[in-house]
């Protein structure tokens, strides 16, 4: 699957990550849909969101809809 990461101001990158696999008592849901947040902008302008910076490289979107794989 695809993510993007950012690694910092200005640093994003489409990556190509490990399908999770779901455990016992989990589910696997398919994303169909994703939005950009306003701290996804901060983080992808400044490199991070008030004092909170990114030090390691992080995927970014965290609101996604989908359906039960």
């Amino acid at each position: 699957m695809k993510s993007v990461v950012c690694y910092g101001a200005k640093d994003l990158r489409l990556e190509e990550q490990e399908q999770p696999v779901a455990g016992p008592d989990q589910v696997l849901i398919n994303i169909e849909a994703g939005g950009i947040c306003g701290s996804d902008l901060h983080y992808y302008n400044h490199g991070g969101f008030g004092t909170v910076r990114i030090k390691e490289p992080m995927i970014l979107g965290h609101e996604v809809s989908g359906r039960v794989a």
